[in-house]
């Protein structure tokens, strides 16, 4: 895989994703904020589809699969992940789907995403700007970690997420939204796209017209930008502050001994 170029960045040092409940903060500990979550925004976004879904198999079935899925695309996300980071750091990027005793690191429809990102990056990247980084939006009120910026092939600089998942979710234009404007607020990049990496897209090969980017398995979903996904994060948004009007909105953090010692009565 051939090398890459990262932006500076000193944003790890002082941003903290923290998890509470169904809220996920990310916290600027200079200024002491408690920014929500782009993904927790879009949780207060209706999806009437998942909804039928979860009615019609039931919340024990739901909540399996959904863990079951969210564990495959973490595991290709942290390989994509590495693999890019090399490219970062050096000239060469590799992993192993088998470890040193034969046994496989990753299932076989795992394995199949992170080999359909390799099939992308060797054909239409030509350069990889940040990956998997994590960023506040202090217009947007918001925290996200970006999986990619990169300069593509015909394309310009874009803003791409992976998704390892067998459909699309209207939500997903709108979280590209936000990271487009975290991108653009953080760093100034202008940038001429954004798009999903869909890893598990139902396509047999190469678009023959030469317009879509895409191989057997995996397509560049493209998302046009309009006010509709801005209107959109707005409702979240309002949705989400009306659900805290009463509290803060910020993380609880409890402190709990590390040990606990009885004595017999």
């Amino acid at each position: 895989m051939k090398k890459g170029t990262k932006l500076n960045n000193t944003h790890e040092d002082y941003i903290q994703q923290i998890t509470e409940d169904d809220v996920r903060f990310y916290t600027d500990h200079i200024e002491g904020v408690h920014y929500p979550s782009v993904t927790t925004y879009l949780d207060y976004i209706p999806n009437k589809d998942l909804e039928f879904w979860r009615d019609k198999v039931g919340a024990k079935v739901a909540d399996q699969v959904a863990y079951e899925a969210a564990s495959s695309g973490t595991k290709v996300h942290n390989v994509i992940d590495d693999l890019c980071q090399q490219l970062i750091t050096g000239d060469v990027a590799q992993f192993d789907w088998l470890d040193e005793f034969g046994k496989k690191k990753l299932k076989a429809h795992e394995w199949e995403g992170v080999l359909r990102f390799v099939e992308f990056y060797e054909n239409f990247v030509e350069e990889i700007i940040l990956t998997e980084q994590k960023l506040i939006g202090k217009k947007l009120f918001t925290g996200g970690t970006v999986d990619l910026v990169a300069r593509v092939k015909g394309l310009g600089v874009g803003v791409i997420d992976h998704k390892f998942a067998n459909g699309m979710s209207d939500t997903y234009s709108v979280q590209t939204w936000a990271y487009k404007n975290m991108v653009v607020e953080n760093y100034g990049l202008e940038i001429d796209f954004r798009a999903n990496l869909w890893l598990k897209a139902k396509v047999r090969g190469a678009d023959k017209s030469g317009k879509k980017i895409q191989g057997r398995g995996w397509q560049l979903y493209m998302h046009e930008d309009d006010e509709r996904d801005e209107a959109i994060w707005n409702c979240a948004s309002t949705l989400l502050m009306d659900k805290f009007r009463k509290k803060e909105l910020m993380p609880e953090i409890k402190i709990f001994p590390s040990s606990v010692k009885l004595i017999k009565k």
